[in-house]
């Protein structure tokens, strides 16, 4: 049709015209010139933009990062579904230790194959009863303590022979551990028997339970709990003798913590004496002390030439928990003089099962008629409270004596050397 080609020809002659303006234009802009200030111009507006985003930066802080959220381990349960404690005196496990936070029973101290079967010239004072049964009891709830300062590095260490060279003598007309003992009365023969409960203080309802169990046993207090002259008051009352249950450091300070005023390896000479000092200014009455934890502590000879010269000087004894197989707290102890004495069996590693709890005290004693005595070591658990007061009457109605470990310590020299740390029906804690 027409009028369609007349206006394709007025198309095109509009296009033509398009293009020849834009070439046109193309070719003013693009003369060297108009480049030059276009370059200019863009470079101007960069510098512009990152004076202003400088300054910006600059002049306004950064937001703060959100705190990363960290998951924490779950407590491990026992099989009926109520959280698995972690025994305070249980650490990391070192030479001769066991470990304490898997979900596996924990080996016994002692089993009755350690102790060698009596001779035929040995009459026990009677037949030792199989453990009756007991129901299971609740396991209490373990207590929240402060966490543990680390001080300054650790100094060189000393040979232990060159320390206890250095100490001078003491003379004292009745030295505490011997003014401070509860008396007993033995018997020639008779087979003795001391149990330390140690981790009293913190929780009143298990201390006084413990200062409640017929006696004599030897209470082991934590220096750091409140109202001590009270409680220890109560325990002397009922006829028990009296430690400082001191704490030291584990080979695991992080996940095990020895609570305040610990006696730590990376601490100088004078705080390991100004720690050990505050310690013995808590309460009195008491004949010495024994090492809450101290699976490291134990080892390092330096801070202990510190610990065993002041108990020297002061007169107290020592009573290695044995904590680590290979704990040199005994010997250094003995080389300065120290009236010493080492734990033979933890009664409550398996703190939540009765039977296994009746079953450590047999074995204290056979120990107790193979040899003469024995150091049993427990804590205030419901079930181990619950044994022991079972357990005291009977025993003493045997023919064993109940004594107090300044007893041990003043007739048998050797009291604790037996079962040592040999891996021989279990290991040390």
């Amino acid at each position: 049709m027409r009028w369609q080609a007349e206006l394709g020809r007025a198309a095109q002659d509009a296009g033509a015209t398009a293009a020849r303006w834009s070439a046109t234009l193309a070719r003013r802009a693009l003369t060297q010139r108009n480049r030059a200030a276009l370059l200019g111009t863009l470079a101007l507006v960069l510098m512009v933009a990152g004076a202003t985003w400088a300054i910006w930066h600059l002049s306004v802080p950064p937001a703060p990062r959100a705190p990363i959220a960290v998951a924490l381990e779950q407590p491990r349960t026992s099989p009926d579904g109520r959280p698995r404690l972690v025994p305070r005196h249980a650490e990391e496990p070192g030479r001769g230790l066991s470990l304490a936070t898997t979900d596996q029973a924990l080996p016994r101290a002692v089993t009755s194959s350690a102790v060698p079967a009596l001779p035929d010239a040995v009459q026990p004072l009677a037949a030792i009863p199989p453990a009756p049964a007991a129901p299971p009891l609740p396991s209490a709830p373990r207590d929240t303590v402060t966490p543990v300062t680390a001080g300054l590095p650790p100094e060189p260490a000393q040979p232990a022979a060159a320390l206890a060279a250095e100490v001078p003598p003491v003379a004292l007309a009745q030295p505490p551990w011997r003014a401070n003992a509860v008396p007993v009365s033995l018997a020639p023969g008779q087979p003795m028997i001391a149990i330390v409960i140690d981790d009293l203080g913190p929780t009143h309802g298990p201390t006084l339970k413990a200062i409640a169990l017929p006696g004599p046993l030897t209470l082991a207090f934590l220096p750091y709990a409140g109202d001590l002259p009270n409680l220890t008051g109560k325990a002397r009352a009922n006829g028990h003798e009296l430690m400082i249950h001191l704490p030291m450091e584990p080979i695991d300070l992080r996940h095990n913590n020895p609570g305040p005023q610990a006696l730590l390896t990376t601490l100088t000479t004078d705080e390991v004496r100004q720690r050990l000092d505050w310690a013995l200014g808590r309460f009195d009455g008491y004949v010495g002390i024994n090492n809450h934890m101290g699976s490291a502590f134990s080892t390092w000879e330096p801070g202990l030439a510190v610990v065993m010269q002041d108990l020297h000087e002061k007169g107290l004894l020592f009573l290695d928990s044995r904590t680590i197989g290979n704990s040199r707290a005994e010997s250094m102890a003995l080389a300065y003089g120290v009236p010493a004495a080492g734990r033979d069996i933890f009664l409550d590693n398996e703190y939540e099962d009765p039977a296994a709890i009746w079953a450590q005290l047999r074995v204290v004693e056979r120990l107790a008629l193979k040899r003469g005595s024995a150091i049993a070591i427990g804590h205030p658990h419901p079930a181990t409270l619950a044994a022991l007061a079972q357990w005291l009457p009977e025993v003493q109605a045997r023919g064993f004596v109940l004594v107090p470990i300044s007893a041990l310590v003043e007739t048998d020299p050797t009291a604790g050397h037996l079962v040592q740390a040999s891996g021989q029906g279990g290991e040390l804690r």
